[in-house]
């Protein structure tokens, strides 16, 4: 092609929109640059700009289905999460699949509270203002005391949300009321969700989505799976700085 002066050229390409544009083009191969293969690339789209962005969330249970749907759903917020659960395996493939900045405890405590002054004391890009419970299983002592830790200094800024199945709504209630009646600052918040798990069915959101989107319209729209999406915007709510005068209540997203 360099041995020309110059090269007609037409080029063609599809579209957005079912559109197909076509170009004629008459280049002098002087200005036909060499191609160059680098390892380079344009990060610049990875600046966080998303509600959650500069804040560290920790997600306990981040190896649970719905654990899981919730640390996408905060990663696609531009949140550094930190996920803890006992299948390190799974955690790290979601690490891997992460946009911005995430963590996996690697330790060997199964205590919840040992874990979250581990955590506490582990080198971060931005600060935990952020704590979600998303285990299956809801275990008061537990949270209880990762409470208790979190709860020591006067100016503490975080938010903590508890999610549960809709038969433990008057023991999550009670819970919540109970820490936020406890909190030593204004600043820390204390909610909880709860959900019906019968009515939720959980496909996670990869990449695009276009896999959840294939699924979705397969099976015919069905309401059970955007309720974790409802789920997490209630979370996103709670967690934000509109969530701020927002302590001491259970939402329930049951329907």
């Amino acid at each position: 092609m360099t041995d020309k002066e110059s090269v007609r050229l037409l080029c063609c390409g599809f579209g957005v929109g079912l559109s197909w544009g076509i170009v004629y083009a008459n280049i002098d191969t002087k200005n036909i640059l060499p191609v160059i293969e680098t390892d380079e690339c344009y990060e610049e789209d990875k600046t966080p700009t998303g509600s959650m962005k500069e804040r560290t969330v920790v997600v306990y249970g981040a190896d649970t289905p719905l654990g899981e749907s919730l640390c996408r759903c905060l990663d696609m917020q531009s949140a550094n999460v930190f996920m803890v659960g006992k299948d390190k395996q799974k955690l790290r493939e979601l690490q891997n699949d992460m946009y911005y900045e995430s963590y996996v405890y690697e330790g060997t405590s199964e205590k919840q509270e040992e874990i979250m002054k581990e955590i506490s004391e582990a080198e971060l890009a931005y600060p935990i203002r952020g704590v979600i419970f998303a285990q299956e299983t809801m275990d008061n002592d537990e949270i209880t005391k990762v409470f208790a830790q979190l709860n020591e200094e006067q100016e503490q800024d975080i938010k903590m949300v508890i999610v549960a199945e809709k038969n433990d709504f008057d023991n999550l209630q009670k819970l919540v009321g109970r820490l936020d009646e406890d909190a030593v600052s204004e600043e820390f918040c204390i909610n909880g969700i709860t959900y019906d798990k019968d009515k939720l069915e959980v496909i996670q959101y990869v990449r695009e989505g276009r896999n959840w989107s294939d699924e979705f319209m397969i099976k015919g729209c069905p309401k059970e799976m955007k309720r974790q999406f409802h789920i997490s915007f209630g979370i996103r709510f709670l967690l934000s700085n509109a969530g701020q005068f927002t302590s001491g209540t259970v939402m329930r997203m049951e329907r």
